[in-house]
């Protein structure tokens, strides 16, 4: 491996970026990358986020030879990683480290590695005639509910019927994954109505409440792990629901005041999940009918939906991944909302996603030279002026 690939210098200084949640990195991570497309000419468009003055969006594009900014493909990945807290890191997760053909650091592998190589490509692109422009989308805050796409897709809703492809870089081992699970998330807390154990029939207690509704979305994932999908590619092959949180009280002689439950649900491409929405509409519907005494509150908070990416023809994707194997993933990405609006997606990027989110995260070297070598080749043949 070639370690003066520019990609290799531009992930080092990504990674100097503290972007977790509450990282103090964003805007000199914003900055970094606005000033790399400004020094070769390119003004980039700032999206202010809604939510947090503090976030942007950074949409940058690389016209056609012929000036034409219209169509074309997106390169899209996200500047934010997770937290370090409670992590084993052998050295500083925010300085990278190369060490037997592995470059260490937070946001190695998910993804500032894809946003290095889609930095990196853009002087090749310049020395070429481009039939088409290039756009590069990088989003905040995915790892905390995918808001930064969807406050991006209002600016470029109305140009998605004209792109020809959008390549989402999360690490994928330079595999082509054409389809993945969507996924939801649900926090309700519910405030019940406590007191002593000894007049539990007369109080609301919340933990049963939610216990109830556990019990149900328990029966809603063994129908559907009897009836998986023909032929899918999925494992497994139909949506798991998984309550991962479910906790309240403070001893057992007391009905508790306050319980909430996390769970998500990963939905099948084909799916329809219309019938847990109304599970957990009538479920309550029916506490507040039936509830012995006292109001009860319920607090439902549907803090992420995240779209299913389906397969779909692109002519585009056949011309540069020719007869390459296709997958099909259970975690999800952004790429279902860019095919929501209409835009083919395929998300493909370096790296193993085994890699993310871990303690001494880290990206194979040989990694970035094959994505970079693929980029360089099938994809800027695709993209030349014929």
């Amino acid at each position: 491996m070639d370690y003066n690939e520019p990609a290799i210098n531009i992930l080092e200084k990504l990674i100097s970026f503290r972007t977790t949640a509450q990282g103090d990195g964003h805007r000199a991570s914003y900055d970094y990358i606005a000033n790399y497309f400004d020094e070769y000419g390119i003004k980039p468009e700032i999206f202010v986020s809604e939510s947090n003055s503090e976030l942007q969006n950074i949409w940058a594009t690389l016209p056609a030879s012929n000036g034409n900014t219209n169509g074309g493909i997106i390169l899209s990945g996200h500047t934010d990683v997770v937290d370090v807290d409670g992590q084993q890191w052998t050295s500083d997760p925010f300085v990278m480290r190369i060490e037997d053909d592995k470059a260490y650091g937070r946001g190695a592998c998910d993804m500032k590695g894809f946003n290095a190589c889609a930095m990196a490509l853009l002087p090749d692109l310049l020395n070429i005639e481009r039939a088409f422009p290039i756009h590069f989308s990088f989003t905040h805050s995915e790892e905390v509910g995918l808001i930064g796409v969807q406050e991006l897709l209002p600016h470029i809703k109305d140009r998605a019927k004209d792109i020809k492809a959008c390549i989402v870089g999360e690490p994928t081992l330079c595999v082509p994954v054409e389809a993945h699970k969507g996924f939801t998330g649900y926090h309700i807390t519910v405030t019940g109505t406590p007191g002593h154990s000894s007049r539990a029939p007369y109080g609301v207690n919340p933990i049963t409440i939610l216990s109830q509704l556990v019990t149900k979305l328990d029966e809603k994932a063994t129908e559907r792990q009897s009836k998986p999908f023909p032929g899918s590619n999925f494992d497994p092959p139909y949506t798991t629901i998984n309550p991962g949180i479910l906790r309240g009280g403070s001893g057992t002689n007391s009905i508790p005041a306050q319980a909430e439950l996390k769970f998500e649900y990963r939905l099948h491409p084909g799916d329809d999940d219309q019938d847990l929405r109304t599970l957990i509409k009538d479920h309550f519907d029916q506490i507040e009918l039936n509830k012995p005494m006292g109001t009860g509150v319920f607090d439902i908070d549907e803090y992420c939906n995240d779209p299913e990416l389906s397969k779909e023809d692109s002519d585009f994707f056949d011309q540069i991944f020719q007869d390459q194997t296709r997958q099909s993933v259970t975690y999800c990405t952004e790429a279902g909302f860019y095919q929501s609006i209409g835009i083919p997606c395929m998300v493909f990027g370096p790296g193993s996603i085994d890699q993310a989110h871990q303690g001494d995260e880290y990206i194979e070297i040989s990694q970035i030279g094959k994505y970079m070598h693929f980029m360089r080749t099938r994809f800027l043949d695709a993209v030349k002026l014929k």
